[in-house]
């Protein structure tokens, strides 16, 4: 039996913990998914820290500099995702982004068509912007973003061009450029909070700004909503909706 690949993506001031931190991962094992490791970058080239014994129900984490511009990381996760692939070149690619992450994978999956990507996943991503990333923009240009280091924020001082581009779509903006660029045809799938109670709402990124089927370049995308109980973070039902939608596809 072959599946595909889940490639699982992080997003702003994050790390590839936070998959394995908050439950996703122990339980997809559950649903009979290996963990099969993490690929970070080094200088001489990726490194792959993989499981000794890899099956077919594979899933994978990546780190990626999560403060540099969208291109940059979209980059390194092409070079995660074709190292996989010449590992094994039948192999197909669920890549499943949270928060900026979906974003990210987005643009890979539109700048690198060779990359052999089935489905894409984003859970409460920006795809429309946010004014959050306007606010900590405007604050790292202030005086008081001197301040950061002190209350352990210091990544907005080093994420200006991130925030940048992830302000909300105007004509000019980045999101503008990557909304209307052609978009492969595979499957897309937003996961988005809904707007809730006052108290769980995903003040990050308003539910509306997390819907694919706003996005232009794409022809048709399916759309899962969740209370925003966790709010913007990631959740255990997070967990139960990817382990639904990958597993229709299994053979």
């Amino acid at each position: 039996a072959r599946s595909d690949i889940l490639v699982f993506v992080h997003g702003y001031d994050s790390s590839s913990n936070v998959w394995r931190n908050k439950g996703i991962f122990s339980y997809l094992q559950s649903q009979a998914w290996q963990d099969a490791g993490n690929l970070r970058y080094h200088p001489n080239g990726v490194i792959y820290q993989q499981a000794p014994e890899l099956k077919p129900y594979r899933m994978v984490t990546v780190d990626l500099p999560s403060a540099a511009p969208i291109p940059v990381q979209a980059n390194l996760l092409a070079l995660y995702v074709s190292h996989l692939q010449k590992q094994d070149p039948n192999q197909a690619f669920s890549i499943i982004g949270h928060s900026v992450g979906g974003v990210v994978a987005r643009l890979t999956s539109i700048q690198h068509p060779a990359l052999n990507i089935k489905r894409l996943i984003t859970i409460a991503s920006p795809h429309m912007g946010t004014g959050m990333a306007e606010a900590a923009e405007l604050l790292a240009k202030t005086p008081i973003s001197i301040l950061a280091p002190i209350v352990d924020a210091d990544i907005i001082n080093h994420s200006e061009i991130l925030l940048d581009q992830l302000r909300r779509e105007e004509p000019g903006s980045f999101l503008f450029w990557l909304n209307r660029q052609k978009h492969p045809q595979i499957n897309y799938i937003s996961i988005i909070r809904s707007n809730g109670s006052f108290m769980n709402r995903d003040y990050y990124v308003p539910s509306i700004n997390q819907d694919l089927r706003a996005v232009p370049g794409i022809p048709r995308a399916r759309v899962i909503t969740l209370p925003s109980i966790g709010k913007h973070a990631l959740q255990h039902r997070d967990a139960y909706l990817i382990a639904q939608i990958v597993n229709q596809s299994v053979d």
